[in-house]
Formats: structure tokens, C-alpha cells, sequence
């Protein structure tokens, strides 16, 4: 009986020291959200490689958390009692080998491999963005009627956005934009507005102060000739 008991007592032993290991990832199923995992297993050197192991995320019923580890990843896992066949992927840690993108407890960060990068700084309460490619925001309208589909941007602040390409926005409703202070707009090329009616009203004018613009083609009613005040960098068209 005594002897049982030790074996039970070195078999639990063992199970406790396989319950949590550390390990390379191999190989992974992103559309099963497991991965295989190398464990270092004393006397196998090239370690035991585990079956598809799910990745512990935060949540996947109603709202869903997805990050998979890379291959070579340096990831935790924990196994269940019945052996190595049952387990997890807790998740991965910073090391010697791979180490912090920054150093501050105020901050929340991520970087991407291709050099995206995402960075909230609690202490500054700023919040960066760096974008290698393009970026999309949709909003769309909620499947709960008189919700959703709205977007509001507040800056209490500076706001500045430079594009380095092209910028194309499309407004299916209307847009009002109201500025403080000064406008102050700068375009090297040429600038074209296209409207069924332009008005340009002064604040507390009328909302056609003028009949329309002064053109090369308009006839002065005194001289009875094209009218000589014309504008020489407003041109429109009838």
C-alpha cells in the first residue's frame, strides 16, 4: 500500500511539472485559433512538439478578441491533468531575446511587423497612430433602428492631418463645416468646385449679396463692351 501511495505521489509529481511549460510556437491554424507548440523536454533535444493547443484570447462569444502568435514565438501554456494532450496557449512574454517596443506604465502599444504601430499615452492622454499602408473607417448604420450610423469627432485641442497621396471623401447627405477663427486654405494646383448654386456670403449678408461673379464675358450695361472689372483669379462658368 505504501508503495502505491509513493507511485500515485511521483506520478502527480510529474503531472504537476508538465501543468506549465514554456515553448517555441511551430506552426499555426488561424482558422481554428490553436497553434503547436515546441516544449524543451529533458532528454530530447529537439523537443516535443505538442498537438493544436486553442490560444487563450480575452473574449469569443458575443464580442470577439482575435491575435494569433507568430512562428517562433516565445508563448506560455498550461495543460490539463490528463497529460500533454489537453492544453492552452496562455500567451507570450517579453525576453532577453524578444524585448519592449517602449518602456512606460502609462502606455498602451502595439506594433505590427510590417511598422504599423498603435499607442495610447494615459500620462499625456495622447493617442498615436502610425500607418504603413492605407486606412479605413466604416461606419455604418445599426441593426437597432434610430441608432448607429452617426460619426462625431470632438479635438479640444490642435488636430492635424497630413496625406501623402491622394484624398478622395464621399458625402451621400450634407456636410457643414464652421471654423472660429481664420480658413486659410493652399492648393498648388488648380481648385474646382462643382455645385448647382455657389453663394460666398459675408457674416450677416444676405444669402446672395451679388447677382453672380464678374466674368470676361459679362457686357458692362454703361459702355455696352465686355466689362473691364473683371475677376482675373475667379473663374466660373454660366
Amino acid at each position: 500500500m505504501l508503495k502505491d501511495i509513493e507511485r500515485r505521489i511521483r506520478s502527480l509529481e510529474a503531472r504537476l511539472n508538465q501543468s506549465v511549460q514554456v515553448g517555441e510556437v511551430t506552426s499555426v491554424d488561424a482558422a481554428r485559433g490553436t497553434a503547436q507548440v515546441r516544449l524543451a523536454t529533458p532528454g530530447n533535444a529537439d523537443g516535443l512538439i505538442t498537438h493544436d493547443l486553442p490560444v487563450l484570447v480575452r473574449k469569443t462569444h458575443a464580442d470577439k478578441d482575435y491575435a494569433m502568435p507568430d512562428v517562433g514565438e516565445q508563448v506560455l501554456c498550461v495543460f490539463l491533468p490528463m497529460g500533454l494532450e489537453t492544453g492552452f496557449v496562455l500567451g507570450s512574454f517579453y525576453s532577453s531575446r524578444d524585448t519592449v517596443p517602449v518602456a512606460s506604465a502609462d502606455k498602451w502599444h502595439v506594433t505590427f511587423s510590417d511598422g504599423t504601430s498603435l499607442e495610447y499615452d494615459r500620462k499625456e492622454h495622447t493617442l498615436t497612430g502610425s500607418v504603413l499602408g492605407d486606412a479605413r473607417l466604416s461606419v455604418s448604420e445599426s441593426e437597432e433602428p434610430g441608432k448607429g450610423g452617426n460619426m462625431q469627432l470632438d479635438v479640444v485641442k490642435n488636430f492635424t492631418a497630413t496625406v501623402g497621396g491622394d484624398q478622395s471623401v464621399s458625402v451621400t447627405g450634407n456636410q457643414t463645416g464652421t471654423v472660429g477663427g481664420t480658413l486659410n486654405i493652399t492648393v498648388t494646383g488648380e481648385a474646382t468646385v462643382s455645385a448647382p448654386k455657389i453663394s460666398l456670403v459675408s457674416p450677416g449678408g444676405s444669402v446672395t449679396p451679388l447677382d453672380g461673379v464678374v466674368t470676361g464675358n459679362c457686357i458692362c450695361a454703361v459702355l455696352g463692351i465686355k466689362h473691364p472689372q473683371k475677376s482675373a483669379v475667379v473663374f466660373a462658368s454660366m
